[in-house]
């Protein structure tokens, strides 16, 4: 809906092998409200920075392993239906 104000998301990254962060964490797992995203095998997970001051909103660019993207106006793609999860 143009205008309205978008949605924020719940993302983590998370170690998986980790049980606490004392020794510091290795992420291997990004978490898009809840759901698994594919990372590219090989490719670390870089996290930079986060400086945010009251009121600000936090903002997180990630790049994405895709099975299909489609950039196009909104409304029901034609012919085209969604594809359930890969994980779950």
């Amino acid at each position: 809906m143009a205008g309205a104000a978008p949605e924020p998301v719940f993302l983590e990254v998370v170690d998986t092998g980790a049980t606490s962060g004392g020794e510091g964490l290795m992420p291997d797992e990004v978490r898009l409200n809840g759901v698994p995203l594919a990372v590219a095998e090989g490719t670390p997970i870089v996290l930079h920075e986060v400086a945010v001051r009251p009121g600000q909103l936090v903002t997180a660019t990630l790049t994405l392993v895709v099975s299909a993207l489609s950039v196009r106006p909104a409304g029901p793609p034609p012919g085209r239906k969604p594809r359930p999860p890969l994980l779950g």
